[in-house]
């Protein structure tokens, strides 16, 4: 497997508002990994520590802890003029405030780096680079008589004059049009498609929608959309719900979280990993209880883990509130609730003509992975002495992964199935022990679903749809 260009390890960065304060996390536990020609959006809200991420990423402000590789070289071991020389050979940034000299036009702009690098600028990758923008006729003009989205335009043309191996982004439509800020963005993924990583950090969902835009192109592809939804918040699933409209014939319930190191907990009080893997879940399904009836042979796909077989649902201390602490255990709990949900939900809302069946992906090389520190994933065969992921004969794709969530969801082989759990496109065994491969039976047992169910109507409230 290639090394990536990007590797982040159990980054933290810390702040402290003044000197006799004591420092705040603003960056906790950030793993990640960035091939080549791949496309990364950071999405979150203003504060949230996104610009502050992609200067520790590119080596413009030092982590408090952790590790960075950039193109194979640990930041840390590098002095200020090496990070400076490995920047400027392999690297391109673009700034929200662009960063163009007044003096100088857009031609003269567009050179600019190639000539404080000491390196002669090729005339004809500056003209490409400038056309590319369609800036081409604009090429004597200074900053002052272009609009602020010719300007970025024009950043991005000095980035793409200088062809990088990396380019940082930082909110690069933030300042633009809707109309200004889609020619950004296809500039982007093209910049990505001819090999250039690309890592950008926006507020911006829509900015965010790479995989939106593939999926567009897809000749299967009806219409696509993407929302915005924080499974933790149920102000978020709320909203989300509520904008609902029409009938909805499959929900997936895939995203989640894994092994925090810590324990962390939700605005709520709730157990971090519980309330993304299932309480949230459990609460978008709920609302969503309606648009599901509506379809009138509705699916849910829960999706678990492997994890699950061995930490039976703790009713007693859900949320880690008189016993340590495990993160395992807290994963694996909350998996085994993403079971017995599927259970309920067969149980309550059959008449609703609604299924129900829980699904293990296998290992898929994902995000998911990302609060792991390198021991486990050394553990685990996931990577090299050196960080450097393996992809072992039993990991699967992305698409393998998603392939029985697919089936389950969409499969007229499956027409009325429901509570079940399955692995590998094929229905699981009962395991007794939690050991081996299969379904433990204490997650498809019909008194912990019911148990759980009451326990999370009564940890969640009233939730409109139910």
């Amino acid at each position: 497997m290639d090394t990536p260009l990007l590797q982040i390890r159990d980054l933290t960065k810390s702040f402290a508002a003044a000197p006799n304060q004591a420092a705040r996390p603003v960056l906790r536990g950030i793993c990640l990994d960035v091939g080549r020609g791949e496309f990364l959006a950071i999405v979150g809200p203003s504060g949230s520590g996104k610009s502050t991420l992609l200067y520790c990423m590119s080596g413009l402000e030092p982590p408090t802890t952790g590790t960075v590789r950039l193109l194979g070289q640990d930041l840390a071991r590098l002095d200020r003029r090496a990070q400076a020389r490995l920047r400027r050979d392999h690297v391109g940034f673009i700034f929200q405030s662009y960063n163009l000299i007044p003096s100088l036009t857009a031609r003269q702009n567009v050179g600019l780096p190639a000539r404080l690098a000491r390196r002669k600028a090729a005339d004809d990758s500056v003209t490409a680079a400038l056309a590319a923008v369609g800036l081409a006729d604009h090429a004597q003009d200074k900053p002052a008589t272009l609009s602020g989205g010719q300007q970025q335009r024009v950043a991005i043309a000095r980035v793409l004059a200088m062809r990088p191996d990396l380019l940082f982004a930082d909110e690069p439509t933030g300042a633009l049009d809707t109309e200004a800020g889609a020619q950004v963005l296809t500039l982007l993924r093209g910049t990505a498609e001819e090999g250039c990583s690309v890592v950008m950090v926006t507020h911006d969902l829509q900015a965010a929608g790479p995989l939106v835009h593939r999926a567009r192109q897809e000749r299967w592809a009806g219409p696509v959309r993407a929302v915005s939804l924080d499974l933790a918040d149920l102000g978020s699933v709320r909203r989300l719900a509520g904008d609902w409209d029409g009938p909805l014939h499959a929900l997936i319930a895939n995203a989640g979280i894994m092994a925090l190191p810590e324990l962390t907990r939700s605005e709520q009080g709730w157990e971090m990993q519980l309330a993304t893997n299932y309480l949230g879940h459990f609460a978008l399904a709920a609302a969503l209880r309606p648009a599901l009836r509506e379809a009138g042979a509705a699916r849910i796909v829960a999706v678990s883990s492997a994890a699950h077989r061995r930490y039976p649902f703790d009713f007693d201390d859900p949320h880690f509130e008189r016993t340590p602490y495990e993160r395992w255990v807290a994963y694996g709990r909350s998996k085994a609730a993403d079971v017995l949900m599927a259970v309920g939900i067969a149980d309550r809302w059959a008449a609703d003509g609604i299924t129900a069946n829980a699904v293990m992906p296998g290992w898929i090389t994902t995000g998911l992975q990302r609060h792991l520190d390198l021991p486990t994933l050394q553990a685990m065969g996931g990577a090299d002495e050196h960080g450097n992921r393996i992809e072992q004969p039993f990991f699967k794709t992305a698409e393998q992964g998603a392939a029985t969530s697919v089936l389950l969801a969409a499969s007229p082989l499956l027409d009325g199935v429901t509570g079940r759990y399955f692995e590998d496109n094929q229905q699981a065994p009962v395991t007794q022990d939690g050991s081996g491969e299969g379904v433990a039976a204490h997650a498809i047992d019909p008194d912990n679903a019911a148990r759980l169910w009451k326990l999370a109507e009564a940890t969640l409230g009233p939730i409109d749809g139910t």
